[in-house]
């Protein structure tokens, strides 16, 4: 539970000026379960296991938006705006 929680934060992240539809969702989504999940791997078969999973998800429940949300690299942070006084937002990088 502890896992889903840390995806679901990092959704939160976003804010709707920058992730206002489905397609760049769809791609935190993808970055946070790789940051959350495949980071704690320790061999580069389980990291491509979980991504081959990941990707999976992503063609049978979102086929129409695949190509844009399994394009790599795949670079999401809140550099731009870290030194800023409002919220932290994650963007694509």
């Amino acid at each position: 539970m502890r896992d889903l929680s840390r995806v679901y934060c990092g959704l939160c992240q976003t804010s709707p000026d920058r992730f206002n539809n489905t397609r760049p969702m769809i791609r935190v989504w993808r970055n946070e379960c790789t940051r959350v999940f495949c980071d704690r791997l320790i061999n580069k078969r389980d990291v491509k296991h979980a991504n081959e999973f990941i990707q999976e998800i992503i063609e049978d429940r979102f086929e129409q938006h695949a190509d844009y949300a399994l394009r790599n690299p795949l670079l999401f942070g809140g550099y731009r705006t870290a030194m800023d006084n409002g919220r932290r937002c994650s963007q694509s990088l």
